[in-house]
């Protein structure tokens, strides 16, 4: 039976086992609303979907506790395991079709399976993440609303262009043209989804500019708000606060170039693009719309974000992690950083690729390492500001965040104001500048009314800003450095630092060691706000080497393929139909 070939419970499983199970799967039909399991029943079968949808009731959870899950997707793998009485009450969401094996035939069959029992406990796990992650919003049906002008043109098919995708993603949800509506109606109807619709599905409205201020009270963060404008003109991206506490996101109709100086990051798409969508509606692939799918997973939270942390020089590793996740197919739809982190957050989306940034970084790092441009009498850092507009305006030229191919945030620190800064839009080699702008080593960077240095003063590793962004999947990879700690290895070290504070340009020594402390010391505690840390071991002695750039990216490719199998894993849930 193709369809359990298919399923990830069986991934690794035998081919003999495989034929076994087949055989003994039944297949099930239910017609839309039929119950499937109730909750408190006893059952011994474990369902994997083949066609329609399943809707989970999960009693005493909030608006219903209602999820719905979409092929491949299984439930009553608890019940068959374990013979406890089945926990949650599944319904035919519309008709559907299901295949069924039994516990006993999957015990019988799987014994000799780790392959198998490895795939249930990442099950397990990954919905016991789900649900614990951001535990008020997890199982809030979303709202999308999409805000158009009179200067866009088919503002109705850009609408179904864009469900084609959501309802892949999240089976039962709804789209609306709501442009005639007045705003008690749209508030009744926003209020109503709250009550009846599923968890993880949007309601995607499509309403006039002169509405969104009533919505606007209604807005939480699981929801998103979308303008779309013509070309390069208009008003792109607007602030949060006109959309409440939702996420704000901007569609460019056109190219993406020229773009207005001094803009966020936004979609470019063709209105052909959608209208090609929405002819298609049942045959959505990544493949076949790879711009428009980034914009839908966007919608349904469905985005793999990665946070990389400080490090001075050993942050070049993050290269080897994304140039694996890359080789990998992982996509990789957000970044962001704080000083090392943040300019490869930044380089990386500039040169496209991993490869391409490290062949960049390497050169520029070794050069610095040759000639740091030291002051004979420093001012605010030993390097000097010349020094560092030269090396950014080299890596990026007058490039803005607008013009990546991909969204990216970086940290800084504000001295003035003594708070953390998150730099999304603007010059690259301005933000480059502060982000890594590390107090004695490289002088402040002015901003307007800031004056801003290394956002690892104020954050390690940016693992929130996945939050914010409502990521389906957040990584963080975390720099580490190896330290040994037996007597004898510290005897011979502290000599060795010693001997090095006192050569000319001591201080140089003791502001690397210091700040390599201070990068990883909390480091952890700050990455535990993503869902998989990556921990990236480097060579002590090179956390200030501008020189060993290829060694660190090693280190970082090593990491990553440690991991992989799990990344993959868990990237493969996000990017499938039905809630993660």
């Amino acid at each position: 039976m193709k369809q359990l070939d298919d399923h990830p419970l069986f991934a690794g499983v035998s081919r003999s086992a495989m034929d076994r199970l087949a055989q003994r799967a039944q297949v099930r039909r239910y017609a839309a609303g039929d119950v499937i399991l109730r909750a408190g029943d006893a059952s011994t079968e474990l369902h994997g979907l083949v066609t329609g949808a399943a809707r989970v009731e999960l009693p005493g959870s909030a608006a219903g506790g209602r999820v719905v899950l979409a092929p491949p997707q299984s439930f009553g793998e608890m019940s068959a395991l374990s013979g406890s009485a089945v926990s949650a009450t599944i319904v035919a969401q519309r008709d559907t079709e299901t295949w069924a094996l039994a516990g006993t035939d999957l015990f019988e069959v799987l014994a000799e399976e780790p392959a198998f029992f490895r795939n249930v406990s990442a099950l397990l796990g990954e919905r016991l993440r789900h649900r614990t992650r951001d535990a008020a919003n997890t199982l809030r049906p979303a709202v999308a609303v999409l805000v158009t002008d009179a200067t866009v043109g088919q503002p109705a098919q850009i609408l179904q262009g864009l469900y084609a995708g959501v309802r892949h993603y999240a089976a039962a949800s709804l789209d609306l043209d709501a442009q005639t509506f007045e705003a008690a109606a749209l508030v009744k109807r926003i209020q109503q989804w709250r009550t009846e619709g599923a968890g993880a599905q949007i309601l995607m409205l499509l309403v006039r500019p002169d509405q969104l201020d009533a919505l606007c009270p209604l807005l939480e963060p699981v929801d998103l708000v979308l303008w779309v404008v013509s070309g390069g003109g208009g008003p792109t991206h607007h602030g949060t606060a006109e959309a409440g506490a939702a996420d704000v996101a901007t569609i460019r109709l056109g190219a993406r170039k020229p773009v207005p100086s001094g803009e966020r990051w936004s979609h470019a798409l063709d209105a052909a693009t959608f209208a090609a969508a929405a002819q298609h509606a049942g045959s959505w692939t990544r493949e076949n719309w790879p711009d428009l799918d980034r914009l839908v997973r966007q919608i349904c939270g469905r985005e793999i974000g990665v946070a990389l942390s400080v490090g001075a020089a050993a942050g070049l590793a993050h290269l080897g992690f994304l140039e694996t996740l890359e080789d990998a197919g992982v996509p990789l739809d957000f970044l962001c950083g704080s000083s090392m982190g943040g300019i490869v957050s930044i380089g990386y989306a500039f040169f496209g690729n991993a490869r391409a940034a490290a062949d960049s970084f390497c050169v520029l790092a070794a050069d610095f390492a040759r000639s740091k441009g030291l002051q004979w009498l420093p001012r605010a850092g030993l390097v000097s500001l010349t020094r560092m507009d030269a090396m950014t305006g080299e890596l990026f030229g007058r490039t803005e965040f607008a013009q990546l191919g991909m969204p990216v945030a970086v940290v800084a620190a504000d001295l003035v104001a003594g708070r953390r800064v998150v730099l999304d839009k603007g010059p690259l080699a301005l933000a480059a500048r502060a982000t890594g702008a590390i107090p004695g080593l490289f002088p402040p960077v002015r901003v307007g009314d800031a004056m801003l240095v290394d956002g690892g003063l104020v954050a390690r590793v940016p693992a929130d800003l996945l939050a914010t962004r409502r990521s389906g999947l957040r990584l963080a990879a975390l720099i580490e450095p190896q330290r040994r700690g037996d007597a004898a290895a510290g005897h011979a070290g502290v000599n060795a630092l010693e001997a090095r504070f006192e050569r000319p340009f001591g201080l140089r020594t003791v502001l690397a060691a210091s700040w390599s402390l201070l990068g990883w010391w909390d480091s952890v505690e700050q990455a535990q706000r993503a869902d998989m840390v990556v921990r990236i071991s480097t060579p002590s002695s090179d956390g200030f080497n501008f020189a060993a750039g290829q060694t660190l990216i090693d280190c970082g490719r090593r990491a990553a393929q440690s991991h992989m199998s799990a990344i993959r894993a868990a990237a493969q849930r996000v990017l499938s139909p039905g809630v993660p």
